[in-house]
């Protein structure tokens, strides 16, 4: 019998997410190996609180030195604006079984939040395989708006004092 707990939950995502690896994976390869603008100097991807029903809710932004968006129009450099990370995928949680992630919530358990942690947990371990080490720019995921990113460089949770990112820029 399934225990309707925080960590049941955890793993029933997880398992759901290993499925989709090898497309992650693939989609981070190139992103890890691309050419990027010269006015991008950091990569911040984000989570989304969109919850796992319809797709991944993650989404990579090329930053400049002034914390905003890159947007340019030059062929010759990877993708002109921010990456949806594997926006075909139109469901992680299927139709099918949305009464059983009903029950996790009636039993008290924070899916959202547990999405949310268990994607940032698998898009690292995915980063990792797919060469993420040997980006040299600057590298982050975090909850969106949140004041702590992870740095895929250092491998750890940096708080932010300032604002999104602003000490992570160089000076």
């Amino acid at each position: 019998m399934e225990s309707y707990d925080a960590n049941g939950y955890t793993q029933w995502i997880r398992s759901l997410l290993e499925k989709l690896e090898p497309a992650l994976e693939s989609q981070l390869q190139t992103i890890v190996t691309a050419r990027f603008h010269p006015h991008v100097v950091l990569l911040d991807t984000e989570v989304f609180p969109d919850g796992l029903r319809e797709g991944v809710p993650l989404r990579m932004f090329l930053l400049d030195a002034h914390n905003s968006e890159v947007f340019h129009h030059d062929a010759t450099f990877f993708l002109p604006s921010s990456i949806g990370l594997l926006e075909a995928v139109k469901e992680v949680i299927p139709p099918s079984e949305e009464d059983r992630q009903k029950l996790y919530e009636e039993a008290g358990v924070e899916t959202i939040e547990i999405e949310m942690s268990t994607l940032i947990e698998w898009f690292v371990a995915c980063w990792m395989r797919a060469g993420g080490q040997h980006v040299t720019l600057p590298a982050y995921i975090c909850r969106h708006d949140d004041q702590e990113s992870f740095d895929l460089h250092q491998m750890k949770w940096v708080a932010d004092q300032q604002g999104k990112h602003t000490h992570f820029l160089p000076g």
